[in-house]
């Protein structure tokens, strides 16, 4: 199933298992791909760069699950949830004052 994020991304976690990190992060990148708007596999892939001591790259993944589209107070709470998660402190506090702002804006 070559257009299942699902699938790419355990054949991905398979490839991770056996020591193929190009083939593990490509395969993440187009489960990304696949479905832009799923947060879960923007999380697979930082967790991995991160893991991979990639944290920029992480970081730059994990940004868009709440940018564009996807820029809401949910969203924002859950990239500083994961930020905090991974130990990226001073992202995870300016991703946490975004939604305050966001709702000092709606109540103007």
């Amino acid at each position: 199933k070559p257009t299942d994020p699902v699938v790419t991304s355990q054949v991905a976690d398979l490839m991770r298992q056996a020591g193929n990190t190009d083939g593990a992060v490509e395969l993440y990148k187009k489960a990304v791909a696949l479905a832009p708007a799923a947060p879960q596999y923007r999380e697979y892939l930082g967790e991995y760069l991160h893991s991979l001591k990639r944290g920029e790259e992480a970081v730059a993944v994990w940004r868009p699950m709440a940018e564009g589209g996807n820029r809401n107070s949910k969203n924002l709470a859950r990239l500083a949830e994961v930020f905090a998660g991974f130990g990226y402190h001073k992202e995870a506090v300016g991703a946490m004052a975004e939604p305050t702002k966001l709702n000092v804006l709606l109540a103007l």
